[in-house]
């Protein structure tokens, strides 16, 4: 009996080493976290150059001014009492955190929400992050319907939410429902760039140490070797190496590893900024990588950085602010010209370009500049000149000509 029911625990236990072993979960705050089915590094934070995308990104959207405009034929005029315009102004948190927690989800772990708690009329009347953890999307492709499911205790929050009462941002879908985070497609630049950082901090903080082997010309007992070892360790390793080591006459030490410039430790951390910067669509110099830069490329790339990184994340939150929060007549606009109100320079030659062409009054260029309206500044004018009409010194000129020809008759 006994050999028996070891028979059959040896056949359990074949059976379960054959089978795959569960991946356990992983806290988004441990070492990993899973995204979408694949394991993505969560440290990506830790290191600078992820964390300096993700802030100037997020920090960049959320300054801008949220604009609740009605549409007309001429112009859209702006609605600063809109019921929208305060909904945003009435948060829990300000607008800014609003804005910027959710653009930081949608980097980070491709999906932002936020509940859209509206009243009996169906007017939106507050808007509640939700954590990206908390909200699981049920999509079945056959019927096409869309839900989201909340797990977390959100106070006046359904556990089941349909998508025109959630705002959703999300990016780089592959099926067009559910975002992919920047940081599943960047994971092996993260992970390079966290083992360079590692290597860094082992090499610096050894002292600037060079790890090797101690050869002994004669033979030496095992108890001996440990004891030196440990010796060896106690005075040359660690932040208290003396920075020199010396050797009896019958002992050599091989270096086995490389210094920082050898293994161009310096180089590799330049790099992993560029590689970054490439996921993130945003320029090395934002990035605070000045190697190759003047006054001239940080212009550039701050045009650069508004035209080709934040303008699609401006339409894509326009487009889903309209759809759950919009109405008849009335569109949200991010206004995005804010972003250029620093350079003064850039600013005024825009708005004189715009008055000299006609396509705003100078009552219109001093509101954007912030300044009152002048008498007379409400028309639109075209710079002209009409050399025919020139009517400058013409009484004098007829003068002359009157004495000119007085003076040919006397002769």
């Amino acid at each position: 009996m006994g050999l028996f029911s070891w028979f059959k625990k040896e056949k359990r236990n074949q059976e379960e080493s054959q089978q795959p072993q569960q991946v356990p979960y992983r806290s988004p705050f441990s070492n990993g976290a899973l995204f979408f089915g694949q394991y993505v590094n969560a440290n990506a934070l830790s290191l600078s150059t992820v964390f300096a995308a993700v802030d100037i990104i997020s920090n960049s959207l959320a300054e801008l001014p949220i604009q609740v405009k009605q549409i007309k034929s001429d112009c859209n005029d702006i609605l600063p009492n809109h019921p929208i315009t305060k909904l945003f102004n009435n948060l829990l948190i300000s607008k800014f955190i609003f804005i910027k927690q959710l653009i930081v989800d949608m980097l980070l772990y491709g999906n932002g929400y936020a509940y859209i708690q509206k009243d009996s009329n169906g007017a939106p009347i507050d808007l509640i992050y939700l954590e990206h953890g908390d909200v699981e999307i049920d999509y079945i492709k056959d019927t096409r319907v869309l839900r989201y499911k909340i797990s977390g205790k959100y106070k006046g929050v359904p556990k089941i939410v349909l998508p025109k009462q959630m705002i959703h941002l999300y990016k780089n879908s592959n099926d067009g429902i559910k975002g992919r985070g920047i940081l599943s497609y960047a994971n092996r630049t993260i992970t390079i760039g966290n083992y360079t950082e590692e290597a860094a901090k082992d090499y610096f903080g050894s002292g600037c140490g060079i790890k090797g082997i101690l050869k002994f010309n004669e033979q030496v007992l095992d108890v001996d070797k440990e004891e030196i070892r440990k010796n060896w360790q106690q005075v040359h390793g660690g932040s208290n190496g003396s920075g020199l080591a010396v050797c009896d006459f019958n002992v050599d030490f091989i270096p086995v590893s490389q210094s920082a410039n050898e293994s161009q430790m310096i180089e590799t951390r330049q790099f992993n900024v560029t590689e970054v910067a490439r996921y993130f669509n945003i320029s090395p110099v934002l990035l605070q990588d000045l190697s190759h830069s003047s006054y001239s490329t940080i212009e550039a790339s701050q045009l650069e950085f508004l035209i080709h990184t934040l303008l699609p994340y401006i339409s894509l939150i326009e487009s889903e602010f309209n759809r759950k929060l919009g109405e008849d007549g009335i569109i949200i606009d991010l206004d995005e010209k804010y972003l250029m109100s620093a350079d003064k320079n850039t600013e005024a030659n825009y708005i004189k370009n715009l008055i000299s062409s006609g396509v705003i009054c100078v009552n219109e260029g001093r509101r954007m500049l912030g300044f009152g309206p002048i008498e007379g500044g409400d028309k639109h004018i075209i710079a002209y000149t009409n050399i025919d009409n020139n009517t400058i010194n013409k009484e004098g000129d007829e003068t002359n000509e009157d004495d000119s020809v007085e003076d040919e008759s006397e002769t």
